[in-house]
């Protein structure tokens, strides 16, 4: 354990912290040992800490809590997480630990068990700021996602009973689409999870096939891949989406789709005046403001996409052209069919 660690505990249960914060003092490397009741409200004197290990104590944490530990520990840097509650919950806590990157501790636990979970937590992978970004994404698509569906459903019992007033129920109309944005933000934000956790990729994809399918005047010649086809028809319809909003009314994006040994390039050509001050290496970055194009999502569909292809062993880039830009995206040639 590297010298004078800093430890916070964050307690939200019945079990007294007392003793657990005076064993984790006398561990090796002496750490400094700071508690905290309610992480939200002293998230600012949190991360003036900056903690190398978060101990978060609840007597029943639950599926809820995921997204609030993401959170807090995407805020923090990078920090490791232990997760600590009641020895006949923990059997039941490991999915919760998994999608959270938590360690589990038993309560009560022993001198050496609180030892063991630390060291473990300390040794957590540092993350990239691409990474960091990540769980903080999914930390909020946790935290969003039920509270929005609750939502959803409140307002379609409510049109009910407005049917045949059309003000009201215009009114209703415009707020149910405007949380219908959420969802689709909340949607994005898991492909880029799902894209996050893709290990292994082993069926055969005909991305030109997909192309076609997705955007019949595209014309695109077969091209084998190795990927994941429902990620990737997620990312292509996002992108031609993206595409055709910035052509406008203008002339439609062009596809092209080139085929060597050793790689494949898909091309989606467009003129857009709206892209003309862009700093095209900043295209896919989530919150890239210089895009202005306020009141889209698109911010978060770029960034998913480039994850997408970035899973599949690929990148994508912007390119600017004589007569607009090109969306590219390289991925390693499969085997032909």
């Amino acid at each position: 354990m590297m010298p004078n660690p800093r430890i916070a505990i964050v307690w939200q249960s019945a079990t007294p912290w007392v003793a657990l914060r005076d064993d984790i003092a006398t561990l090796e490397g002496q750490p400094t040992v700071h508690v905290f009741v309610d992480p939200v409200g002293e998230i600012e004197r949190l991360r003036r800490l900056r903690p190398q290990v978060l101990l978060f104590g609840h007597d029943a944490p639950d599926a809820e809590h995921a997204g609030m530990l993401r959170m807090l520990r995407a805020a923090l840097g990078d920090c490791g997480l232990v997760l600590a509650t009641g020895a006949e919950r923990t059997g039941d806590l490991q999915a919760l630990a998994q999608r959270a990157d938590a360690r589990l501790l038993d309560l009560p636990a022993s001198r050496a068990a609180v030892a063991t979970a630390i060291g473990q937590a300390m040794q957590s992978p540092v993350r990239d700021g691409a990474q960091a970004l990540l769980g903080l994404t999914r930390g909020l698509c946790d935290e969003v996602n039920n509270p929005l569906l609750a939502a959803l459903g409140q307002l379609r019992l409510l049109a009910i009973e407005l049917e045949g007033d059309s003000g009201k129920l215009g009114k209703l109309r415009a707020a149910e689409a405007s949380l219908r944005r959420i969802e689709i933000t909340v949607a994005r934000a898991r492909q880029v999870q799902r894209a996050s956790e893709l290990r292994a990729l082993v069926l055969q994809v005909d991305l030109g096939v997909l192309v076609n399918e997705l955007v019949p005047c595209a014309r695109c010649p077969s091209a084998m891949i190795r990927g994941d086809r429902e990620l990737l028809t997620l990312a292509l319809r996002d992108l031609d989406h993206v595409a055709r909003d910035l052509a406008g009314v203008g002339e439609p994006p062009r596809y092209g789709l080139d085929h060597t040994a050793s790689e494949i390039v898909l091309r989606i050509a467009l003129r857009a005046a709206k892209v003309a001050d862009w700093q095209l290496p900043r295209t896919f970055e989530p919150y890239y403001l210089g895009r202005l194009l306020r009141g889209t999502s698109h911010g978060l569909a770029l960034f998913a996409v480039q994850q997408i292809v970035a899973a599949h062993g690929g990148q994508a880039q912007a390119v600017r052209q004589n007569d607009g830009i090109a969306f590219e995206l390289t991925f390693p040639a499969g085997e032909r069919g």
